[in-house]
């Protein structure tokens, strides 16, 4: 009998002591349970904070590059009416000052209005050179390219001219060859210019959306 009260008692110790053993086991889950549900929150308050700071600072950024995008359109949009203001005036120029045919007014001289156009290309001219010189920067590389072409051609044009005013003003025997070049010079104006001025027109269009 002493020995099966004591096998009683054994059995119901070590009952007690698993239940117990259970019981801490769980207050330990559910407090580890807690303990990580309330860092899993804390985790996702921080890190739904730092996406919303982020997300803050990125529509910062996107709306300042917009702005900077636009105010940059605007500037090229800008020259680019300007250049061809420039370049419009200035071969408007060109063509009257090399036309084979002029009208001399009576109350002026035909060297008078020679020197008159002369003048009047010549400063239409270095004003497009300088304008496009100080905003170069907006222009891509195949509208540069266009430019500096037209500026060559352009100068090409105005010294196969002005060669034969040179000749005359010097009193130099007369030259056939240098007259004919001048009185031909007219003609490379819808050969060479034209042609680019129409480039530079269609190129700007592209830039500008149309």
């Amino acid at each position: 009998m002493e020995v099966v009260k004591i096998i009683l008692q054994i059995s119901g110790f070590l009952g007690i002591s698993s239940l117990f053993t259970l019981y801490i086991t769980e207050r330990i889950k559910n407090k580890i349970k807690n303990s990580f549900d309330i860092k899993l929150e804390e985790v996702k308050m921080i890190n739904s904070k730092e996406i919303s700071q982020f997300q803050s600072e990125l529509n910062h950024l996107k709306s300042k590059e917009s702005f900077k995008f636009t105010k940059l359109h605007e500037k090229r949009f800008e020259v680019m009416v300007e250049t061809y203001k420039y370049l419009t005036d200035a071969l408007f120029k060109l063509r009257i000052y090399v036309a084979p045919l002029k009208g001399v007014p009576t109350d002026k001289t035909a060297e008078e209005i020679n020197y008159t156009q002369f003048t009047d290309y010549s400063n239409a001219h270095n004003k497009f050179y300088e304008y496009y010189s100080f905003n170069k920067i907006y222009f891509n590389d195949e509208i540069e390219e266009l430019l500096e072409k037209y500026f060559t051609s352009s100068l090409d044009i105005f010294n196969q001219y002005v060669e034969n005013e040179f000749v005359n003003r010097e009193g130099a025997l007369f030259n056939s060859k240098v007259y004919m070049s001048a009185a031909t010079a007219y003609k490379k104006i819808p050969e060479l210019i034209e042609p680019i001025q129409l480039e530079i027109k269609n190129k700007f269009r592209e830039l500008l959306g149309e």
